[in-house]
C-alpha cells in the first residue's frame, strides 16, 4: 500500500487530467504534473472496463501500489503528481514485467524534468 503522505487525492480535483502530461505505456498509462510538495504524490486507477470484479481491480491495486512504495525513491524530490492507470495486459503481466514498465515510464520523467 502506497503510505498516506505519498497518496494523491483525486476527490474534487477533476482539473488534474485536463492539465496533466501522459505517457502510454503497455501494461500502464501515467498521467503527471508537478507540484509545489516535495515527497511524490501518486494514485492508482483500475477501471471496471479493464476488470469487472471487484476483487480483480483490488488485486491490481495492491500489486501496483508495492511496486510504487519500492520505486518511491527514484522520483523523491521532484513534487510529482502521478496517476497510474492500469491497462487489460497488465492483469496477465508478471510482477516484474509491470516493475519494469512503471519504472520504465518513471525514468522518463526523471530525465523530463531533469532537462527542464
Amino acid at each position: 500500500m502506497i503510505p498516506r503522505k505519498n497518496r494523491l487525492q483525486l476527490r474534487g480535483n477533476a482539473e488534474f487530467f485536463n492539465t496533466a502530461g501522459k505517457i502510454h505505456g503497455r501494461l500502464v498509462t501515467v498521467f503527471y504534473q508537478y507540484s509545489d510538495k516535495s515527497s511524490p504524490e501518486i494514485a492508482v486507477i483500475v477501471s471496471k472496463k479493464t476488470a469487472s470484479k471487484a476483487t480483480q481491480r483490488n488485486r491490481m491495486k495492491r500489486a501496483v501500489g508495492s511496486i510504487v512504495t519500492e520505486l518511491l525513491d527514484d522520483v523523491a524530490g521532484l513534487g510529482l503528481q502521478a496517476v497510474i492507470v492500469i491497462q487489460k495486459p497488465a492483469l496477465t503481466a508478471s510482477r516484474s514485467e509491470t516493475k519494469q514498465a512503471i519504472q520504465k515510464i518513471f525514468n522518463i520523467i526523471v530525465d523530463e524534468k531533469n532537462r527542464r
